[in-house]
């Protein structure tokens, strides 16, 4: 696998695990104000 394919590949990976775990924070943290 050539080496800027896995950066992008490793670069997807992370934005999908930090946007998941943004999103469950933001969800189920308490802290919305949403009802």
């Amino acid at each position: 696998m050539p080496p800027e394919l896995l950066r992008l590949y490793l670069f997807e990976i992370g934005i999908v695990v930090i946007g998941a775990a943004a999103f469950f924070a933001w969800r189920f943290g308490g802290n919305g104000d949403d009802g």
